[in-house]
């Protein structure tokens, strides 16, 4: 009974993990669904490949320095991926922050797309804005944009590199748009 019981273990948990082989479940896709982030993350959490992880953030290592990537939804649909590193103090923010985003990110991006649509350089330290982020560069890809940039929050600065699916996210803003012009409408009819 209890070779039995360990069979079906065995059994059950070979059959649950067959599932994570299919598709390519190391990669996040823009217009994936919740469900299927939900199922990536959890096998990359299983084979270490991310260190922890769900269907609303993630964390891992891009250039061998720790970031927390976010997922924005519409329509159950990934359309955005924005991923922060951890946060430097100001004395870093010219030394190690621009090391990691300009000689490590950027060319990162530049050897997979090509040289930036846009290419702004580093920012100075005395334009940012807390709770903002400057870009660096911007690539395209079709319908996919990536945007690398700094931000700061609190006397902390981190890199930010954001990829986003233009088409979904144009249709999420106009269907926004269009929401608030009918309550808006409805408003008024109130009266």
């Amino acid at each position: 009974i209890i070779l039995l019981s360990l069979l079906l273990v065995f059994l059950v948990s070979a059959t649950s993990m067959a599932k994570y082989e299919k598709g390519d479940y190391k990669v996040f896709s823009l217009g994936d669904t919740r469900e299927t982030i939900e199922e990536k993350a959890t096998y990359l959490v299983i084979t270490g490949e991310i260190i922890k992880g769900n269907g609303d953030y993630f964390v891992t290592k891009i250039a061998g320095e720790t970031f927390t990537g976010y997922f924005s939804y519409y329509q159950d649909q990934l359309y955005k991926m924005s991923f922060y590193s951890d946060g430097y103090n100001a004395m870093r923010y010219d030394t190690y922050l621009k090391d990691l985003m300009m000689d490590k990110i950027k060319p990162m991006f530049s050897g997979s797309y090509g040289e930036p649509v846009n290419d702004y350089g580093y920012p100075s330290f005395f334009s940012l804005k807390d709770g903002y982020t400057i870009f660096i560069s911007r690539w395209r890809d079709g319908d996919k944009e990536i945007i690398t940039g700094v931000s700061s929050s609190d006397f902390e600065y981190e890199g930010a590199i954001m990829i986003v699916d233009t088409a979904l996210e144009k249709q999420k803003e106009k269907d926004e748009e269009e929401a608030k012009k009918a309550q808006a409408q409805q408003s008024a009819s109130d009266f």
